[in-house]
């Protein structure tokens, strides 16, 4: 299990840390259990999965796709 911030978090999956705020607060994304840190695997599982990807660049569109592949 590799526990993250949030703004690491968002660094890797290419966003502001200000939309990983919100989809915690939302519940899109949760923390790890008794902690105030991301799994990310997990976060990573959970962003991808309530991606709108009509509304995503081609760069964060291609990681996204290279994503999901590798979990096939």
């Amino acid at each position: 299990m590799e526990l993250i911030s949030k703004r690491e978090f968002a660094r890797r999956v290419g966003v502001s840390h200000t939309a990983i705020n919100k989809a915690v607060e939302n519940g899109r994304v949760v923390y790890a259990s008794g902690t105030r840190k991301l799994n990310y695997p997990v976060a990573s599982e959970q962003w991808f999965n309530g991606a709108d990807v009509s509304k995503m660049t081609d760069e964060r569109l291609s990681q996204f796709e290279r994503q999901r592949m590798a979990k096939a």
